[in-house]
């Protein structure tokens, strides 16, 4: 089980459910915006262990789209912003992104099948090329 714990002890169960000290009040004036990818495997097994049934369990437990917490931190932020006010500091990255880019093999004469469309080899070749490309490794951004 990952616990998320400052000096002062522990405040949230990592993908299962967060602490009182950790939340936000009509009082809140100062807040730390953690955003994060918990092992799916490990988020489900704890909230078994404990019995603990919630909106971030159901999620992190399926799995989430890897390059979220980028975007994710960006849009939470703007969100805050507009509707409490206040300035965000700069983004700070800890730890690595993990690894999640797989290659996927597409045999041509499978694509007229998958999307209902002919396309020339070299054509779909220059597509797929296109798009890798404009999927830049979102932690290189931030850095």
């Amino acid at each position: 089980m990952l616990v998320i714990a400052d000096d002062h002890g522990a405040d949230d169960l990592a993908g299962v459910m967060g602490g009182e000290r950790s939340g936000v009040s009509e009082s809140t004036t100062d807040m730390f915006l953690e955003v994060a990818i918990f092992d799916p495997t490990s988020v489900a097994a704890t909230g078994r262990k404990l019995g603990v049934q919630s909106d971030a369990r159901y999620r992190f437990e399926r799995g989430l789209d890897q390059t979220s917490p980028f975007w994710g931190a960006e849009v939470a932020t703007r969100l805050v912003q507009e509707i409490c006010g206040g300035e965000a500091s700069e983004l700070v990255v800890a730890g690595a992104e993990p690894d999640w880019r797989r290659p996927i093999p597409l045999r041509h004469s499978r694509i007229a099948g998958l999307c209902g469309v002919e396309v020339p080899e070299p054509e779909a070749k220059r597509i797929l090329a296109r798009s890798a490309s404009r999927c830049p490794a979102p932690a290189r951004r931030w850095r």
